[in-house]
């Protein structure tokens, strides 16, 4: 495998196939996992809000798939409360927030949200990457087996995707952005 490290993966760079299956978009500052010190000392890239504390304090930890599944976990989080997870003020006060502001468990935000989803996404928040989930694959693993929301399998987001995708665009299916065809070129998560 690349090893590839994204580091932005954020909603903007989240795509949902019609196939049900998320992709990662938009590798403009993606490394291989071999290269990331490459980056200059002091350079940040990515979404503030987005970024794993070691991409903000390099003595925090490497820079390697635990950024990406820090970014994720944030995205999962937001993605249940409808609303951010660190603030969107100025860069200064969002650094901060990501590497100091009390993280509220979803269980917390949302009393219909399981508690085994509550905690896989806590386990991915973890602000150390030596305490947080491995990779993106054991983050997913763990939000499924955590979710028990019925059948989150990719045929029913599908299905769910085309019902959606007839009521707003007719019979030709989704043509919104966010979505892609199956076919598009975009790595699976």
């Amino acid at each position: 495998p690349l090893d590839i490290v994204h580091r932005d993966v954020s909603p903007h760079n989240v795509l949902l196939s019609q196939a049900g299956i998320a992709k990662i978009s938009d590798f403009g500052i993606s490394r291989a996992a071999d290269s990331i010190r490459r980056t200059r000392p002091g350079e940040i890239k990515g979404k503030l809000a987005y970024m794993a504390p070691e991409q903000l304090v390099p003595s925090l930890g490497v820079v390697d798939k635990r950024s990406d599944v820090f970014g994720a976990a944030v995205t999962i989080w937001e993605l249940f409360t409808g609303g951010p997870l660190f603030p969107r003020g100025d860069s200064v006060e969002t650094m901060q927030a990501v590497l100091h502001q009390k993280i509220v468990p979803l269980v917390d935000k949302r009393a219909d949200v399981p508690a085994e989803l509550s905690a896989a996404v806590m386990k991915a928040l973890a602000r150390h990457p030596k305490d947080r989930t491995a990779d993106i694959a054991a983050l997913g693993a763990d939000v499924v087996a955590g979710a028990q929301f019925g059948d989150v399998s990719s045929s029913a987001v599908t299905a769910w995707l085309k019902e959606i995708g007839e009521d707003k665009a007719g019979p030709r299916g989704l043509r919104k952005p966010g979505v892609i065809p199956d076919q598009a070129a975009a790595p699976p998560i």
